[in-house]
C-alpha cells in the first residue's frame, strides 16, 4: 500500500513538474513576443512601481508642509 501511494505521489509531482517547465516557456515565449511589438519594452515589478510612486507622494508631501508652514519672503 505504502508503495502505491509513493507511485502515485511521484506521479503527481512528475506532471507538476512538466507543467511548471510549459509555464515557464509560455512566459518566456509572451516576453519575446512582447519585446518584438516594443523593443524598448521592460518588465517592471508592480511592487516597485507603487513603491516608487509611495517616495514621490510622501517627497510632494513633506515639501508642501514645508511650503505651507513657511512665512512669505518679501511683500506679497
Amino acid at each position: 500500500m505504502a508503495d502505491n501511494k509513493k507511485q502515485c505521489y511521484n506521479n503527481i509531482l512528475s506532471k507538476i513538474d512538466s507543467m511548471e517547465d510549459q509555464i515557464f516557456k509560455i512566459y518566456d515565449n509572451i516576453m519575446k513576443l512582447k519585446k518584438e511589438i516594443n523593443p524598448n519594452y521592460k518588465e517592471e515589478c508592480s511592487d516597485v512601481q507603487a513603491s516608487e510612486r509611495a517616495v514621490v507622494d510622501a517627497i510632494g508631501e513633506v515639501y508642501a508642509d514645508e511650503l505651507l508652514t513657511r512665512k512669505p519672503d518679501g511683500e506679497a
